[in-house]
């Protein structure tokens, strides 16, 4: 499965870019920024993700916008069920 997060705003510099997914780190790190946020949530998408056997990952253009998606492989129960259910 794999989950996109989509958005047209100011986008990440290049330089920002290497710490996106460490902890307590955001792109604008200044005292004065304008955006709220403890800087936690993308190292624990990517945490997740990880532990599921999936990843995590972001693409931005500064000035454009940035789309950010994790993956995880995903087994369907119904499938295995289903034999079950008919042999009952």
């Amino acid at each position: 499965v794999r989950l996109e997060v989509v958005d047209t705003g100011i986008g990440i510099r290049e330089q920002d870019k290497g710490r996106m997914f460490k902890a307590f780190s955001q792109a604008d790190e200044s005292i004065s920024r304008n955006y709220g946020g403890t800087g936690l949530g993308l190292s624990i998408v990517k945490s997740f993700a990880t532990l599921m056997g999936g990843s995590a990952g972001f693409q931005s253009t500064e000035g454009h916008g940035s789309r950010f998606w994790f993956t995880v492989p995903l087994l369907c129960p119904l499938a295995d069920s289903s034999a079950e259910t008919k042999q009952q």
